[in-house]
């Protein structure tokens, strides 16, 4: 059985070599989180339902420091949300990955 994996920022620095990492993993079906998802509450939901792991890696980087912390709390909060609408019992967290995973 596939495992389901959720990621934001797919489109970064790290977010590119992170997808093309789980990509080639043949048990895991991967999920982009796109920026039109973002703009729709219900959509962005579907997006994470089912999904065992959530990489969010998607926020701002370069602008006005006050618009990068705006846009990154704004989307730390909207995936909160998001988790909570579909009733994810679990908070986020950080994961160290090792090589082989």
């Amino acid at each position: 059985m596939k495992r389901t994996v959720a990621l934001t920022g797919a489109g970064g620095f790290i977010g590119a070599h992170l997808r093309r990492r789980i990509q080639r993993q043949a048990d895991v079906e991967l999920r982009v989180v796109g920026r039109e998802d973002w703009s729709d509450r219900t959509r962005l939901a579907s997006k994470l339902a089912g999904a065992e792991v959530v990489f969010h890696l998607a926020g701002a980087n370069r602008a006005p420091d006050e618009e990068i912390e705006r846009t990154n709390v704004e989307l730390a909060e909207r995936l909160v949300e998001a988790l909570d609408s579909i009733g994810t019992t679990s908070g986020p967290s950080s994961v160290k990955c090792q090589p082989s995973c």
